[in-house]
């Protein structure tokens, strides 16, 4: 339940919540707002000393003797160097402490206080597993969770949270955060551990797996598929993925988080594994529909409960903790998901069927529409083909009309980097001189990685690289529409269209190229191109394409 309450009470609360018994403490100028709140946490027992360095050390031999994690706050910047040589050690021999410092108001930070130096965050680093300053009281709960989050999940150790004064009396929206219970699965991932992460899964209404980059890596998308198959469960790809944990129609592949809004909605346990790359406003999309059962497996704690707080976790390699839950599952849940399964179906088809509605009504239309020149290149290239997608805002289409059979066919990136998609479909090729590879890369992209094209020209290699041409930086403009209206409206030109010849730029390095602006002129390149030997650079025109999902969170 959200109620409302000062950052420093939210502070004090969140410790309890998570856990915390003993609250070790040195005061000083700005700690007093919290310490006026403990009162209102009579959970915390409250522990002082006359230094910074032994009340470290002090914490430091509690947690040793008790294995229950410390919460440590410490005076300003110079408290928080006292303290610095006994946080090294508790480092040193991965003791799972939490430390919390004051620090100058917001609005001083950086004018170097009397008790100020200029980075405490950047002086922490070096010892301690994780070290931030929140930005705002309103996230200092969240902040708190992380860092308690990591301390305890294996390698253990200390973190370092920085708290601005003035935060303390702000009033803040406090709920309550989970506590995350980490498995222990055993060396052979086949301990007693796993069972109660198992029996969510069995006893889910509508079990969802959500699969990432690091899964992936691990080779557990095979058994994540049957599972998914078996269990009528909805199987996605984290947001942006990097590759994706099954072919693009794989009956219950749902797309990208933000491509299945409708499905985890309707889901009522979410199993993460191998995520890395969720941002805050996933927190949303896995709020809509109510409570659901968060579940987690991965390597690394710094990612467990960063967005999501996940209720049971379990931190060890990936690979031999699918496969024991797995086999266990296969075991037990012996029901007819059928009814299950046709249901997920229809959802999935529900999310879809706007996108190929707009793009129907527009198929034959010149400029090109992104589907009809993806759909053209999945026809004339072999099924093996493997896809390098940079297509930034057009990503949903090309997904959706370039399917690939298997999902290690898709590569992709789960950052903003402009320009990585030439150079790494290149990189691909390198790797794999059996398969062809298609790079399809935005216009904009092109333009800052275009030196990459010398590299497969000069060791000859049979890459088709397609340039979606429409005019110019596309996710700029529609960005620039959205976060700063005013600029269009005044009429101002900040020059993100412009005209291109990048037929004649790839040509300039050496590569054969074409400029395509029909679906006949398209037919006819690829007729007469393929197989490839050499480098073919598409500079292929496109319409700019409008938004044909209700979701605010997908691009098309």
């Amino acid at each position: 339940m959200t109620t409302r309450m000062s950052c420093a009470e939210a502070t004090l609360r969140t410790m309890a919540d998570l856990g915390c018994e003993k609250f070790f403490n040195i005061p000083g100028r700005g700690i007093y707002p919290l310490l006026s709140r403990l009162p209102a946490v009579p959970e915390l027992d409250y522990v002082t000393g006359l230094h910074e360095f032994p009340l470290a050390a002090i914490a430091d031999g509690y947690v040793r003797a008790s294995g229950s994690p410390a919460f440590v706050n410490l005076y300003m910047s110079t408290g928080t160097l006292n303290a610095a040589s006994s946080i090294f050690l508790s480092q040193r021999d991965r003791i799972p402490m939490v430390v919390t410092a004051t620090q100058a108001e917001s609005w001083a930070v950086g004018a170097d206080h009397r008790a100020e130096i200029s980075d405490i965050v950047a002086a922490m680093r070096p010892i301690t597993k994780w070290a931030w300053q929140p930005p705002s009281p309103e996230r200092v709960p969240e902040a708190l969770v992380r860092a308690y989050t990591i301390a305890t999940t294996p390698p253990m150790g200390p973190t370092f949270v920085s708290i601005p004064v003035d935060f303390w009396d702000a009033e803040i929206e406090y709920t309550p955060p989970r506590r995350t219970v980490a498995l222990a699965p055993g060396g052979d991932a086949a301990a007693d551990g796993l069972q109660p992460l198992v029996e969510a899964v069995i006893a889910a209404q509508a079990p969802c797996f959500v699969v990432g980059f690091e899964g992936i890596a691990a080779g557990i998308a095979p058994t994540v598929q049957r599972l998914a198959a078996h269990l009528g469960a909805a199987l996605v790809a984290e947001p942006e993925p990097g590759r994706l944990p099954a072919g693009t129609r794989f009956p219950q592949f749902a797309g990208s988080v933000a491509e299945a809004c409708e499905v985890i909605e309707h889901a009522d346990v979410i199993v993460h594994i191998g995520t890395n790359s969720y941002e805050a406003f996933h927190r949303e999309i896995f709020a809509a529909g109510g409570a659901k059962t968060q579940l987690w497996i991965g390597t690394d704690g710094r990612e467990l409960n960063k967005i999501i707080q996940c209720d049971l976790a379990v931190i060890a390699p990936i690979a031999p903790v699918i496969e024991a839950m797995a086999q266990r599952i296969f075991d037990t849940a012996t029901g007819d998901f059928a009814v299950r399964d046709r249901v997920l179906r229809d959802r999935i088809a529900a999310e879809r069927d706007p996108i190929h509605t707009t793009q129907r009504q527009a198929w034959d239309d010149e400029p090109l529409g992104v589907a009809r020149v993806c759909a053209e290149l999945r026809a004339a290239l072999p099924p093996e083909t493997v896809l390098l997608d940079h297509s930034t805002t057009a990503v949903r289409l090309v997904r959706e009309y370039f399917p690939v059979p298997q999902g290690e066919q898709y590569i992709s990136a789960s950052g903003s980097c402009q320009g990585w998609g030439l150079g790494a479909a290149i990189g691909v090729q390198l790797a794999d001189l059996d398969r062809p590879v298609v790079g399809i890369v935005g216009d904009g992209g092109f333009m800052f990685g275009v030196q990459a094209l010398w590299t497969a020209v000069q060791y000859e290699l049979p890459i088709l690289i397609v340039v979606l041409d429409n005019g110019g930086w596309s996710s700029m403009r529609t960005s620039l529409a959205r976060t700063a209206p005013q600029v269009v409206e005044a009429g101002m030109d900040l020059h993100y269209g412009w005209t291109g010849d990048y037929a004649a730029l790839a040509s300039s390095l050496g590569a054969a190229s074409e400029t395509i602006e029909s679906v006949a002129a398209l037919r006819k390149v690829l007729a007469r191109s393929l197989p490839l030997r050499a480098p073919l650079v598409l500079d292929v025109r496109v319409r700019r394409e409008k938004k044909t999902s209700a979701s605010p969170f997908v691009g098309y």
